[in-house]
């Protein structure tokens, strides 16, 4: 005899179902009906599903789209002094630092020069016509020389690119509108020669 109830563990093997019998006061959180409990040795197993069907995938190598080209540059249309602008090519105000969002139009220079290793180009500067001409002269030059270097230091030839500041001797526009300060300040290539 003990004063207060046993709260232990019992181990018991091959036990029935277990039922709940609910104590006086508590509420029957679920009832369980004798004839829907199976003993243990007369459980069916439960077979696995069939494994599916192994079917063959063809996978097609897609190739990733092509970037719409910039500079529209081909081979077969240009010619011995054309001048080509070179669009979406930003430097920081008044200093010849290539800028951010250039990276994709001197990515498509360099494979163009990269795949036609006979072209030998001049690379030219050209700013607004406000600052007095020796300023011009020297930014212009500058950022030339920043973009002929980038080149380079990809792996074009040094002899093959040539750099020149215009200063604002080449205005497209002689107007001092934000307009024409934009149309103004830019950088092109010439082709200066090519085997034909």
């Amino acid at each position: 005899p003990t004063m207060f109830p046993y709260n232990g563990n019992i181990l018991v093997d091959n036990a029935g179902a277990i039922i709940q019998v609910p104590c006086p006061g508590d509420e029957v959180i679920a009832e369980v009906k004798q004839e829907e409990v199976v003993p243990p040795h007369k459980r069916r197993k439960k077979t696995p599903p069939p494994a599916p069907e192994k079917v063959e995938e063809t996978v097609a190598e897609v190739a990733p789209p092509k970037k719409e080209s910039i500079l529209k540059l081909d081979r077969k249309k240009i010619v011995k002094g054309q001048v080509i602008e070179i669009k979406n090519l930003y430097f920081e105000a008044d200093t010849s630092s290539i800028g951010e969002g250039s990276n994709d139009v001197l990515e498509e220079l360099f494979e163009f020069l990269a795949e036609n290793e006979d072209i030998r180009v001049e690379i030219g500067g050209h700013t607004n016509i406000k600052p007095p001409h020796k300023y011009c002269d020297e930014l212009s030059k500058n950022r030339a020389k920043s973009v002929a270097y980038y080149l380079a230091k990809r792996g074009i030839a040094a002899n093959r690119l040539t750099y020149k500041g215009y200063g604002k001797r080449k205005p497209k526009s002689k107007t001092f509108s934000e307009e024409a300060h934009k149309l103004n300040q830019r950088v092109e290539i010439k082709i200066l020669s090519f085997d034909t």
